[in-house]
């Protein structure tokens, strides 16, 4: 999960740098970077939870 959450954010940062900032008319790619950081935080708190419950398991 948190490798997709990377994988949808790195063609919205290339599309980001193509545009120009002083007027930004397409929101496509700040929305993409929104949906991958929150896709990659799920996936980095589901990791933590596995791990917390492996080493929960093994005591």
């Amino acid at each position: 999960m948190a490798a997709s959450g990377i994988i949808i954010i790195i063609p919205t940062l290339i599309a980001l740098a193509n545009i120009s900032f002083a007027v930004i008319a397409f929101q496509g790619p700040i929305v993409g970077i929104t949906f991958g950081l929150m896709i990659f935080g799920l996936g980095v708190a589901k990791g933590i939870i596995t791990a917390r419950t492996a080493v929960v398991a093994t005591r």
